[in-house]
């Protein structure tokens, strides 16, 4: 299991630094292009079918006209020599095959192996065998191509040497020094491996080259371990492995000096100029020694020195002490032991810087405003000066001092620390920290008056009241809004924005400013019920809303305090009636309304009438109060419902009712009794004489208003013939259309009978009947 799984990470690493082909699966196919193809570990016994879609790649030399859809599969050379035969079957068109052998590292270049045969027919076994020596452990390539686009099975049969070779079960030899000295070249060797193609130096397990032969320079010295891996792409044998052991080099490095005019002597030579130098020794071990060293000759030094000393100071230079200003030559000896000359131009001066500081400190809180004067009344001019705030760092102003009599200014500052420096051109330095001062700031507090969480108590009271307290500053203190002096605490005050000015003894001012807030108008809304019609203890009154003001609230109602808010009053009388309602802080609204008496309307009717079926009925009413509302109602239709005066036509025994309905609601109902009289109307005449010019000469007849319509008249003689025949006759006095006539001729004269059908208004139908008598 290490072995293969050695073998699969040699592998893998070897596919990703070299792009070689993959190992073959399971399942081995060929492929369209040679960089997709895979390497099967032997070949002997594989078979396929050469079916694709895809033109594919083929070498230049190939044996065909024409691509089709090549097919490629790598395997191993396992023998120097070797035999294959491939059999083709199962062709589709009988065109057979086109395959041969190829060697290539990178899928562009080709070389051909073995022969190219351009038509192995269905059902050949072509041989083909390489025409130069295989390497062991290499792998080759079988490329095939239906011939004219043919589409066969195949079987392919190692005949003569293998394909499979041996497993590589010990390690190569390899040829590498125990010890040597470090940047070294060295040369690797191996002899190789029976059946491994590949081979991989290692150093610590990092690769450093390939092949048999390997060049290689250590960088640094130390233990190492050289290992060679050998493999193919099927197997991978044991790694052979050595250790190296690389000698340092021996490395002396150092720096010298020597006076000027002096000469520095190393290993029997003198060297007299400055400069880096390398001499390469052998040590004790073989390896080289190197020695490298820096001299310097110094310099010769004479120096021309300008030098300041304080009245009354001294100059010490080496054993000299010197306190008179004048010009001196010197000889110094220095830490290396060399000489040096100097030539000094000696001066003094006054060093005491002597200044006058006066602060004058912040008048008011943050008004920076502070000032600091500087004049110097003893130096040596000209001088510098630095101002810096201690408590802030950036803050730093600078500038010169040409004299003794210049004054410096500095204005506007801030509370703090200021440090003074002043600085003369010879080195002499004065410094100071003087405080700049400011009153305590000025801190007020103003406090409103509350009434309930208001300022003011009422919608647009003057009762507001602003306290200011002053917790730090310098009395005494004046108050002022605007420019009016005021004394605290302010009364008497309405709702709005107050601005307050304080200024304290160093007439520093502060401001505060405060909104005094009042409630809004208290207002309340109820609703007045006017009493039950007739009844004059019936009235009530509802509080509908209270908006505004502080609550809680309370109502008040003939002097007395009411829960209005979950009870209404009621069993009022008609009249005027006022309710004050009070907020918590005492603020107050009035409430007029007036509770209405309600009056039943009084009605005045003829309440009995006898009509005569098809009568139509006149109705008045008489209403007090005049202004209430009338409405009639009844099974039968009104010329007007809501009219005083109407007209009415039942056509059966029935009541009206008169709804009548005052202003204020109340209701009066009165019924009106109406009896129909049914005594029907319909009259016929009975003789007609259709020669003389007196007399009828039709028959006809009288239907009042109580009949809907004449449904029919018919007319029969006496043998019973119609002889006559009408209907749907109108209302009124009208003709029937009997003339005696008969198919316009003359009926005899004698006695016929008629019929006739009437339909009244009530629903009713009566049929009539008698004689008529015919005269000529």
């Amino acid at each position: 299991m290490i072995r293969i799984l050695n073998t699969f990470l040699l592998l893998t690493f070897y596919w990703a630094t070299t792009a070689q082909p993959k190992i073959c699966g399971n399942n081995p196919a060929m492929t369209s292009f040679c960089k997709d193809a895979c390497i099967i570990c032997d070949i002997d016994g594989f078979t396929g079918r050469n079916n694709s879609n895809v033109v594919g790649q083929a070498p230049s030399d190939f044996c065909t006209s024409a691509v089709n859809h090549m097919q490629w599969i790598g395997f191993i050379a396992g023998s120097v020599d070797l035999d294959l035969e491939v059999y083709v079957h199962n062709c589709q068109f009988d065109n057979g095959l086109e395959i041969g052998l190829y060697y290539s590292d990178n899928c562009i270049h080709f070389q051909k192996i073995s022969e190219c045969d351009t038509d192995v027919s269905d059902g050949d076994r072509r041989r083909f065998k390489n025409t130069v020596p295989l390497v062991i452990g290499q792998y080759y390539y079988l490329v095939m191509d239906g011939s004219s686009n043919d589409v066969c099975d195949y079987t392919i049969t190692v005949k003569s040497g293998t394909t499979k070779i041996l497993p590589l079960t010990t390690a190569p030899d390899i040829v590498v020094p125990t010890e040597i000295c470090n940047n070294t070249m060295i040369h690797f060797t191996s002899p190789g491996l029976t059946g491994a193609s590949e081979y991989y130096w290692s150093v610590n397990g990092t690769l450093i080259g390939s092949g048999l032969d390997l060049i290689y320079s250590f960088p640094t010295s130390g233990e190492y371990l050289v290992c060679l891996e050998a493999f193919n792409l099927c197997d991978k044998a044991p790694q052979a492995c050595k250790n190296i052991k690389v000698l340092p080099d021996a490395m002396y490095e150092f720096n010298t000096q020597v006076c000027f005019g002096e000469c520095f002597t190393y290993e029997n030579e003198n060297y007299c100029n400055s400069g880096s130098y390398e001499r390469l020794l052998t040590s004790a071990n073989g390896c080289d020694s190197i020695v490298r060293f820096n001299l310097t000759i110094l310099d010769q030094i004479t120096q021309a020195v300008d030098l300041t000393i304080c009245e009354g100071e001294s100059l010490m230079i080496g054993d000299t002490s010197i306190t008179i200003a004048g010009s001196y030559k010197i000889k110094i000896k220095n830490v290396n032991g060399c000489f040096n000359f100097v030539d000094l131009n000696l001066k003094t001066i006054e060093c005491e810087i002597l200044p006058t500081v006066t602060v004058k400190n912040i008048t008011c809180f943050d008004a920076k405003n502070g000032e600091i004067t500087i004049q110097v009344n003893q130096a040596t001019p000209p001088l510098t000066y630095e101002l810096t705030h201690v408590q802030n760092s950036n803050f730093k102003l600078t500038g010169m001092i040409t004299s003794t009599t210049q004054v410096v200014k500095f204005s506007n500052l801030n509370e703090g620390d200021y440090q003074i420096k002043i600085k003369d051109n010879f080195g002499n330095d004065w410094a100071n920290v003087y405080p700049v001062k400011q009153p305590t700031p000025l801190v007020t507090t103003a406090v409103a008056s509350t009434y309930n969480g208001y300022n003011i108590k009422c919608r647009g009271d003057k009762n507001g009241i602003i306290t200011i307290d002053v917790t730090s500053g310098s009395a005494p203190f004046i108050y002022k809004i605007g420019t009016t002096p005021v004394t605290s605490p302010i009364s008497g005050l309405a709702a709005g924005k107050y601005t307050v000015t304080i200024v304290d003894k160093n007439g520093c001012q502060q401001e505060t400013t405060i909104v005094l807030k009042e409630p809004d108008s208290l207002v309340s809304s109820f609703a007045f019920d006017s009493t039950v019609c007739d009844h004059l203890q019936t009235g009530k009154i509802r509080l509908i809303s209270t908006n505004g003001g502080t609550p809680a609230y309370t109502y008040k109602f003939q002097n007395k305090v009411v829960d209005l808010l979950n009870t209404p009053m009621i069993g009022l009388i008609p009249g005027d009636y006022t309710i004050i309602t009070q907020d918590t802080n005492g603020c107050q609204h009035e409430f007029n309304g007036k509770i209405i008496e309600k009056l039943i309307p009084k009605v005045t009717l003829t309440k009995d009438y006898t009509i005569n079926l098809g009568d139509t009925l006149q109705l008045t009413v008489v209403v007090d109060p005049a202004d209430s509302k009338i409405l009639w109602t009844s099974d039968y239709p009104f010329t007007c419902d809501t009219c005083s005066i109407t007209k009415y036509r039942p056509f059966q025994s029935s009541a009206a009712k008169v709804i009548a309905t005052s202003p204020a609601g109340c209701v009066t109902e009165v019924l009106v009794n109406v009896i129909v009289n049914k005594t029907r109307s319909f009259i016929i005449s009975n003789v007609i004489n259709v020669v003389s010019q007196v007399g009828n000469k039709e028959i006809t007849y009288y239907a009042g208003d109580d009949v809907l319509s004449v449904v029919k008249y018919e007319v029969y003689d006496r043998w019973g013939n119609m002889v006559y025949f009408s209907e749907n006759l109108p209302v009124g006095a009208m003709s029937t259309g009997f003339n005696g006539l008969f198919k316009h001729n003359l009926l005899s004269t004698g006695e016929y009978t008629y019929l006739a059908e009437v339909s009244y208004i009530d629903g009713e139908i009566v049929r009539y009947s008698g004689s008529i008598l015919i005269l000529h």
